[in-house]
């Protein structure tokens, strides 16, 4: 199955770092906050080990800022390295002050980062 993202004014510039909230549902689910995207509620849950990574940032809380950008930018304590892009998304690896995961990153992260899944991701909690 390949799944194209269209580009589109509503795209986000991913060069410069930019902060992202992410919240967590009353049933224990994160999501990214997400205004532009135009798709399902759904389709920003996160899952495969990032639902996982927000859980152990939150610090018991229910939200979770991140400053991400596909360039290196001052003070990023967070690395997503591309293992193997497959199904419109990919698997990644993060290396973060909170420890090693791997997680999966959904088509939205394409959406994000201008039509395309960086080879890496870096990031500040």
């Amino acid at each position: 199955m390949n799944t194209k993202i269209e580009t589109n004014e509503n795209q986000i510039n991913s060069t410069l770092p930019r902060t992202y909230t992410f919240e967590k549902d009353p049933d224990g689910s994160w999501y990214i906050v997400l205004p532009e995207w135009e798709g399902s509620r759904s389709d920003l849950l996160m899952v495969a080990g990032a639902d996982r990574m927000l859980d152990k940032m939150s610090n018991g809380t229910n939200e979770v800022q991140l400053m991400l950008s596909e360039t290196p930018f001052e003070d990023h304590n967070i690395r997503l390295r591309l293992i193997n892009p497959m199904f419109g998304g990919g698997n990644y690896i993060a290396s973060t002050p909170r420890g090693i995961m791997p997680m999966w990153l959904c088509k939205v992260t394409k959406f994000v980062f201008g039509g395309r899944l960086p080879s890496r991701i870096y990031g500040k909690l």
